[in-house]
């Protein structure tokens, strides 16, 4: 029998075809995850060989992707609340909460496109 994949049986497989499909350095990738180059480029080889799996590892990239969109937008929101309960001119809190609001409208559009991909999947 064969020895599986060591990118496949790996914990963090799904972000390592992430990396793979955003085309970063096989070193890099290797030295993040903790494996070998040889490793990252056997599974590279079979990923593409495999009927579906690139497809389910694009979504799985573009789930990440979102989700690191999220974070940042979760970051910039509490920031510009910080500046709004700082600030004592209406005017600078106004236009923070504007943008905590326009920022929580994308906040709600990229969670749903999420949910889209997650149930695209099941």
């Amino acid at each position: 029998m064969p020895r599986p994949c060591a990118i496949c049986v790996h914990e963090r497989h799904a972000e390592v075809d992430a990396a793979l499909l955003n085309n970063e350095p096989y070193q890099t990738i290797a030295k993040r995850f903790g494996t070998s180059v040889a490793a990252v480029l056997t599974h590279r080889n079979h990923l593409s060989e495999v009927p579906g799996t690139a497809a389910g590892a694009l979504d799985t990239a573009r789930a990440f992707e979102t989700l690191d969109q999220i974070k940042t937008l979760e970051g910039n929101c509490m920031t510009l609340l910080q500046v709004a309960e700082g600030a004592s001119e209406l005017r600078a809190v106004f236009s923070a909460v504007g943008q905590v609001r326009r920022n929580l409208e994308t906040l709600s559009a990229l969670t749903s496109q999420l949910d889209k991909a997650l149930k695209a999947q099941t």
